[in-house]
């Protein structure tokens, strides 16, 4: 049951990398539209 719980644990942990770095790289496009805006 533990050993569930702790892989719960860290498949939330890779998800939540996952978003941060998509968001990281939508930030950056969304930068770059800026930019080519300007």
């Amino acid at each position: 049951m533990a050993s569930n719980e702790n892989s719960d644990q860290a498949a939330r942990m890779d998800a939540m990398q996952e978003a941060n770095e998509n968001w990281d790289r939508q930030a950056a496009i969304n930068a770059e539209d800026e930019e080519r805006l300007n």
